[in-house]
């Protein structure tokens, strides 16, 4: 299970450390609504994966040190995606052990990921706007002293 500590399966990770560095005091809920939709995508869009592969891929995204989620989100988001046609699923019994499902990425998921491409970097220029605006606005009130 991926817990909002970010330690995941097997205890890896620090609460709050991550690609997108560490807040000060208690984080707040930094997260893009529906972002476990792209983040699947793209680990897909690099080729089919079990679901707890792609649930360990999730930490290159900062999601198991900023989000609160366990692996039944992990599957609800790819059945979801399935049911809407971003997703396949097949029984994998080649490998050892159990059979497990193997996902892959349909066209249509493509397509998808691409529009929460341009969605983010839309988001993502709103957002340097704001924190320049604020670095800019706590200069002025306070100084030459950076903002923490």
């Amino acid at each position: 299970m991926i817990v909002a500590d970010g330690r995941g399966r097997g205890g890896r990770g620090r609460a709050g450390r991550g690609p997108c560095g560490r807040g000060r005091g208690r984080p707040h809920a930094r997260r893009i609504r529906g972002f476990l939709e792209p983040a699947l995508l793209l680990l897909l869009h690099r080729g089919e994966s079990h679901g707890y592969e792609l649930a360990d891929g999730l930490a290159g995204f900062g999601l198991t040190e900023l989000a609160a989620f366990d692996m039944s989100s992990v599957y609800r988001a790819l059945r979801a995606m399935e049911d809407q046609g971003f997703v396949t699923s097949e029984w994998d019994t080649n490998s050892s052990g159990p059979a497990k499902r193997l996902y892959s990425m349909t066209p249509a998921g493509d397509d998808y990921l691409s529009s929460w491409v341009e969605d983010i970097r839309i988001t993502r220029c709103m957002l340097d706007l704001f924190v320049s605006d604020y670095e800019k606005h706590m200069k002025r009130e306070h100084g030459s002293r950076e903002p923490e």
